[in-house]
């Protein structure tokens, strides 16, 4: 009997240590769709941007050509050229004998344009103080602070060169506020411009999921 128990013993430790499994947590990375297939597109044409308004002494145009040929050359791997003819009207945008015309090579060619309106202004608002933070039972004193604006309004259109027909539209304002009513044009755009950024890439590139896996061991 003893000898019957031991060896049941003996058999069920060793299935339990076969059949026994570490596990381990992954994060993994998961491309996200895009909306827009930009993979034929060897070259992306960056023409000057229609200024509709934009703030003085700040060079808006330079500032969009110089960022979006970073951000696309890093992140997109495309070769970039800006030796294209500008629009001089927004109608010009959906034009397609306009863009046909303006493409020198045979290679297909992805036309990124749009028109910019970049503006700031100051705004005075009515700021209270916190009663209950000091539980005062006296009504508390308000005064006027000046708060900065920045607003950047971009239609950005994707054009395809070889049949001059926009693949992509899309409108975007982003606006920024500021409690130093002496903030920089400068500064501010850099914010503003990544978050547009973020929302274009997002559709032509697509986002990375981050996702959690269990590896079996």
């Amino acid at each position: 009997m003893k000898k019957s128990s031991a060896l049941l013993l003996l058999v069920s430790l060793a299935f339990f240590s076969c059949t026994s499994m570490e596990s381990y947590k992954m994060r993994l990375e998961i491309p996200g769709e895009t909306s827009v297939d930009i993979g034929k597109y060897t070259t992306v044409y960056l023409p000057d941007f229609l200024i509709i308004k934009a703030v003085e002494e700040f060079d808006i145009n330079h500032e969009l050509l110089d960022y979006f040929t970073f951000e696309i050359e890093k992140k997109i791997k495309k070769t970039v050229s800006t030796d294209f003819k500008a629009p001089e009207k927004e109608d010009r945008f959906k034009e397609p004998e306009f863009w046909k015309r303006g493409l020198k090579d045979d290679a297909p060619g992805l036309i990124l344009t749009g028109s910019v309106e970049y503006v700031s202004e100051v705004r005075k608002a009515l700021i209270g103080t916190d009663k209950q933070r000091f539980e005062d039972p006296f009504p508390s004193e308000s005064r006027l602070s000046e708060r900065r604006f920045y607003i950047l309004n971009i239609h950005l259109y994707l054009i395809d060169g070889e049949t001059g027909q926009p693949i992509y539209d899309r409108k975007f304002k982003e606006t920024k506020t500021d409690k130093n009513p002496n903030q920089t044009a400068y500064f501010a755009f850099f914010e503003l411009i990544q978050r547009v950024r973020d929302k274009l890439f997002l559709e032509i590139k697509g986002g990375d999921r981050v996702q959690q896996r269990y590896l079996i061991k």
